[in-house]
C-alpha cells in the first residue's frame, strides 16, 4: 500500500520520510567533523564578515587547514582576508601549527646529535691530554 500511496504523500509526510532516511544514513564521526567545520566557519565569521569568511574557506581544503586558516584569522581579524585575496592558498603556510616530520628532517636531527657526541668526545680528549701533558711538564 506503502508504494501505492506514495505519490499522494503531503509534503509534510515526504519531508519526514527524507528527514527519517537522513538520521539512518549519517555517520555519527562525519556529523561531528561537520559540526566543528560549521563552528569553524561561523567563527570566522565573526571575526572577519560573511563573505570573509567564505574568501577564507575558498582556500582549505581538509580539517588541518581549517585550523590554520583560523589561526591566522584570530592573529589579523579583517587583515586576514586582504592577505588571503593577495597570497592565495599560500596563506596557509604562515600558520604552522607543528612539525611535519620527513625522513630528510629526521636523518638531519640524527646528524646534528652525532656531531654533538663527536664535539663531547674531542672535548673530553682534549682535556685528558692536556692533564696528560701538564703531568709530565712539571
Amino acid at each position: 500500500l506503502s508504494l501505492a500511496f506514495e505519490p499522494v504523500l503531503t509534503f509534510d509526510q515526504r519531508s519526514a520520510r527524507i528527514i527519517e532516511d537522513y538520521r539512518t544514513a549519517i555517520e555519527p564521526a562525519a556529523l561531528e567533523r561537520l559540526k566543528r567545520d560549521m563552528q569553524t566557519i561561523a567563527t570566522l565569521a565573526d571575526l572577519t564578515s560573511t563573505t570573509g569568511a567564505v574568501t577564507l574557506v575558498e582556500q582549505t581544503s581538509s580539517p588541518e587547514d581549517m585550523r590554520r586558516i583560523l589561526l591566522v584569522t584570530r592573529a589579523g581579524g579583517d587583515r586576514a582576508v586582504a592577505l588571503t585575496r593577495e597570497l592565495g592558498p599560500n596563506t596557509l603556510k604562515l600558520a604552522q601549527i607543528g612539525v611535519k616530520w620527513t625522513t630528510q628532517l629526521v636523518l638531519q636531527i640524527m646528524a646534528i646529535a652525532a656531531i654533538g657526541v663527536a664535539l663531547i668526545m674531542t672535548m673530553l680528549s682534549t682535556i685528558t691530554r692536556a692533564e696528560t701533558l701538564s703531568r709530565y711538564v712539571r
